[in-house]
């Protein structure tokens, strides 16, 4: 994703919560090669859905706020750890 490029992932753990179909990405049953085969092979077939893809990708990647995130989990830690006292 921060690539910038489009997704094929699984639809099993975290991805799923990050790939929005047809918007940034596409996701597969994990126990269907074959499906992952043709949307590979459908993805090669469509250079403006791949460059749309790309483009939301780094929009994504540019929206996540990794500080804001650490800052939020910190403030948590410190809520748990106050209760425990």
């Amino acid at each position: 994703m921060q690539a910038g490029l489009p997704i094929i992932a699984t639809n099993s753990g975290g991805q799923v919560d990050l790939i929005e179909e047809n918007e940034n990405g596409w996701l597969v049953n994990p126990e269907d090669p074959e499906s992952l085969a043709e949307k590979i092979d459908e993805l090669a077939d469509l250079p403006d859905l791949r460059k749309t893809m790309s483009s939301n990708n780094l929009e994504k990647v540019d929206a996540y706020d990794i500080k804001g995130i650490a800052s939020r989990y910190l403030s948590l830690l410190e809520t748990v750890q106050k209760d425990e006292d």
